[in-house]
C-alpha cells in the first residue's frame, strides 16, 4: 500500500508541470548511438561547467557505489548480522536519499552556472566517509555512516544533474544527458568493481580506507582547479 501511495505521488506532481517552449537550434540527421555519445562528450568537453558537474557525478558515484556494494560484505561478513542486518543497512540508505531530497526541495533554487556550497561539502564528505567505515567496529555507527552516504549520493546526484540541465542547450540535451547516465552508471559499476577486486586482495577495511584516501584527494584537486580557473 506505501509502495503504491509513493508511484502516486510524482504522477500526481507531473499534473501541475507546465513544461517551457523548446528553443530551437540547428537541426541535423540523426546520427549512430556511437556518433549521438561522441557530438554530446565533445559539446561537453567544451563547457568547463558540464565537464566539470560530469567528474563530480563520476567521482560521487564511484564513493556511493563501492560501499554500496559492498554492504552484504559489511553486515553478514564484518559484522555477522545477517539477512536482518543487510536489510537495516539497506533501509538506512535509502532512508539517508529521502531526507536528501527533502534537504534539496527546502534549499535555495539552483542558480545558473553556480556550484552551490553543499556540492563541494558532499563531493569531499563522501570519500571521507568511506575511509571512516574502514575504522568503525559498531554495527549501528556503520548504519549511521551507510545512511549519511545514502543521501550524500543523492544530493550530489541531484544538485549536479539541475546545474547540467540549466546549462545545457536544448538541441544538446538528450546527448549530454546520455553521457551523464553513462557516465554516473558506469562508475558506480567501476567502483564496485575495483572495490571488490581490492576487498579480495587486502580486507574490506583496508580496501575502504584505500578507495576513500585516492577520491578524496581526487575530489579535494578538483575543487581546487575549479576555485583557480574562476
Amino acid at each position: 500500500m506505501i509502495t503504491a501511495l509513493c508511484y502516486g505521488v510524482p504522477a500526481v506532481a507531473m499534473w501541475f508541470i507546465r513544461a517551457r517552449d523548446r528553443s530551437h537550434g540547428p537541426t541535423t540527421e540523426p546520427g549512430s548511438y556511437a556518433r549521438e555519445l561522441l557530438d554530446g562528450w565533445l559539446y561537453a568537453n567544451r563547457v568547463h561547467l558540464v565537464r566539470t558537474a560530469i567528474i563530480f557525478s563520476g567521482i560521487g558515484s564511484v564513493a556511493g557505489r563501492s560501499v554500496l556494494e559492498t554492504l552484504p560484505l559489511l553486515a553478514n561478513g564484518f559484522f555477522e548480522r545477517g539477512p536482518a542486518g543487510l536489510g537495516f543497512m539497506t533501509a538506512a540508505a535509502g532512508a539517508g536519499a529521502a531526507l536528501a531530497a527533502i534537504f534539496k526541495a527546502m534549499s535555495p533554487a539552483q542558480q545558473p552556472d553556480v556550484f552551490q556550497t553543499h556540492v563541494f561539502v558532499v563531493l569531499l564528505l563522501m570519500p571521507i566517509l568511506v575511509t571512516g567505515l574502514s575504522f568503525v567496529e559498531s554495527f549501528h555507527v556503520a548504519t549511521a555512516f551507510v545512511l549519511t552516504l545514502g543521501g550524500c549520493m543523492t544530493l550530489l546526484a541531484i544538485s549536479l544533474q539541475a546545474l547540467v540541465q540549466m546549462a545545457i542547450e536544448d538541441h544538446f540535451r538528450g546527448r549530454v544527458m546520455g553521457l551523464w547516465t553513462t557516465v554516473s552508471i558506469g562508475s558506480g559499476a567501476f567502483g564496485a568493481f575495483i572495490m571488490g577486486l581490492l576487498v579480495d586482495q587486502m580486507g574490506i577495511a583496508l580496501a575502504q580506507a584505500t578507495v576513500g584516501l585516492v577520491l578524496a584527494c581526487f575530489a579535494g584537486f578538483m575543487i581546487l582547479h575549479l576555485k583557480i580557473k574562476n
